[in-house]
């Protein structure tokens, strides 16, 4: 008597079953971080002068530290040195040892009301090597446009978006590594939203900050 063989279908949804199972495997070993013993020093210092802009701290309140605990923001608004110019940036900048901690910037915008549209991947020339950015395109409530560039990074890498950064997490966990991950935020305000933004000044505005930034904070791994 013959046994009959599975049905396609059945064999596709086998192998759809297996590959969740493992995809969320290794989700599982992702999130499962090393013991901190000094979690005080785990700010990394960010400089208070970048390039040609002047920082100051923006204050967080206690509910949003213990939002974002273990996590450690960095919020900061940098003014340029020239005088008469207007043209601030705003640096947020998360870090912790915990990649479940690591909150998604993303999500934040929608939440507070923001209208985000993802514009692509920027790759911004540095002498610590390339830094891969996501551009993104904000409106708030009451139509003001801002463009921010949105990345993660850790001692001699970085990455895009979260997908590429998971992908980076593995590669760097096989090889016994556990760094301090960075997700930064810079944002600036856009004065003309109708110049195309590959023209437009917020955008060498933003790349030539980020440049000065990752500079200045980038280690060789």
């Amino acid at each position: 008597m013959r046994v009959a063989e599975p049905k396609p279908q059945t064999r596709l949804l086998a192998r759809w079953v297996l590959g969740t199972l493992l995809l969320l495997n290794v989700l599982v070993w992702l999130v499962q971080s090393p013991p901190v013993l000094d979690r005080d020093g785990l700010a990394l210092p960010v400089p208070g002068r970048i390039g040609d802009w002047q920082g100051r701290n923006w204050p967080l309140s206690h509910n949003e530290r213990a939002v974002l605990a273990p996590a450690r923001l960095i919020s900061r608004v940098y003014s340029p040195l020239k005088p008469h110019s207007q043209d601030t940036i705003w640096l947020n900048l998360l870090q912790s040892t915990s990649i479940s901690s690591m909150h998604n910037f993303y999500d934040s915008l929608l939440a507070s009301g923001e209208r985000p549209q993802v514009m692509g991947t920027r790759v911004i020339v540095t002498d610590k090597g390339p830094l891969r950015a996501t551009l993104i395109r904000c409106q708030n409530p009451d139509g003001a446009a801002s463009y921010l560039l949105l990345w993660y990074q850790w001692p001699g890498g970085n990455a895009e978006n979260r997908w590429r950064w998971y992908a980076d997490v593995l590669w760097l966990k096989l090889r016994g590594r556990h760094p301090v991950w960075q997700l930064a935020e810079i944002s600036t305000p856009v004065e003309n939203p109708q110049i195309p933004i590959v023209k437009s000044p917020e955008l060498r505005r933003l790349e030539a900050f980020a440049t000065a930034f990752y500079q200045s904070v980038q280690r060789e791994h």
